[in-house]
């Protein structure tokens, strides 16, 4: 679950004169303070149990997911002289 609303955030914050870098950390740093606010809230649900494996998996598939858009850019399909096409290249697009 949160490897898709890390490739989301990802996707929102990609922009002008942002680095994937700058992405990673902002995705990685959201899913672990959203991680841990869940399993705060639970602690105090008398029908839900908190447990810290939860926290790791989700902040695990959120650092899975946050790199892997970083990949697409660089994969993107090219043209003949060596420069990537924006046609051939996949972009969510943003709605503002």
């Amino acid at each position: 679950m949160f490897a898709l609303w890390a490739f989301l955030l990802w996707k929102f914050l990609d922009g002008p004169g942002r680095t994937p870098a700058r992405n990673n950390a902002d995705v990685i740093l959201v899913g672990v303070l959203f991680s841990l606010g869940i399993e705060s809230v639970q602690l105090f649900l008398p029908t839900r149990a908190a447990d810290i494996n939860d926290v790791f998996w989700n902040v695990l598939g959120t650092i899975a997911e946050a790199c892997s858009p970083t990949s697409t850019e660089t994969c993107a399909s090219s043209g003949s002289d060596g420069q990537r096409s924006p046609s051939r290249t996949w972009r969510l697009v943003r709605i503002r």
